[in-house]
């Protein structure tokens, strides 16, 4: 019996490890021969998402994965993908480890994103919306994720390992508490000084800034703090949309290597 059936790609993937990895090899190969169609004759909309979906899985599951997303290169460690519910309402769930992007290290990322489709054609376009990121970052990669950013508020740790932010005007120095919810920032002020001066303000005297974060368009940073040597956040985009060659897709996957999105 054929390990691979191209039009039961999920219940392939449950035989596959019903009978143990000794058949990854062989299912994989199964899989490189029924989606050597792409290049000739797209499969439907659901078929070609599972197919792209167990692909991607079968492949990098467990290992590193390299995306280019709009021009950016992302990797990190894919521990899950998956993609479930009922046609025109299919939810994904991919987790990656171990994430690299723009310089920058993140421990752990999880991607919710609902509404997945994909258009068929050798050209496909894939969407999903709302899209829910959650992450963990140590929180030294954070400060310095913030720092390039030249914001107006620059997080700071203190002497006493306290998280603060420090208002970017050299002269005149604004200390705070910092918090991000919302997609603004808000700094409860804590300290002011000028110079070689400085004064600490006290309990009863609540200052606050509220500011608004530079975000992209459709992009929601719902939380974002501390959690000891670590930071938490949460964002939201309404929409993801990527074109999709899917020559390129499918021997970036055949080959293990990076995988187009355009």
């Amino acid at each position: 019996m054929s390990l691979f059936d191209p039009f039961d790609p999920v219940g392939s993937m449950g035989r596959l490890w019903t009978r143990g990895q000794r058949d990854a090899q062989g299912w994989f190969d199964q899989w490189a021969d029924a989606t050597s169609a792409w290049t000739s004759a797209v499969p439907t909309p659901e078929r070609l998402l599972g197919q792209l979906i167990d692909g991607l899985f079968a492949r990098f599951g467990g290992r590193r994965i390299t995306l280019t997303i709009h021009g950016d290169e992302v990797s990190g460690v894919l521990d899950v993908l998956r993609v479930s519910g009922p046609a025109g309402e299919h939810r994904a769930l991919a987790i990656l480890t171990d994430v690299e992007w723009r310089g920058r290290r993140i421990d752990e990322v999880v991607v919710r994103a609902s509404r997945v489709r994909i258009s068929a054609g050798l050209t496909s376009t894939l969407t999903a919306g709302p899209v829910e990121i959650e992450g963990r970052a140590a929180l030294s990669e954070a400060l310095a994720f913030a720092e390039e950013s030249d914001l107006e508020w620059q997080p700071r740790l203190d002497a006493a390992g306290e998280l603060r932010a420090v208002h970017s005007d050299s002269a005149l120095r604004i200390t705070g508490v910092p918090l991000v919810r919302d997609d603004r920032l808000e700094v409860s002020v804590v300290a002011v000084g000028y110079g070689d001066v400085g004064v600490r303000l006290p309990r009863w005297m609540r200052l606050v800034r509220h500011l608004d974060l530079p975000l992209p368009e459709g992009t929601r940073v719902i939380d974002a703090h501390r959690v000891g040597d670590e930071v938490a956040f949460r964002v939201q985009l309404d929409e993801v949309r990527y074109d999709l060659d899917l020559e390129r897709v499918r021997t970036a996957i055949v080959r293990g290597a990076t995988v187009p999105l355009a």
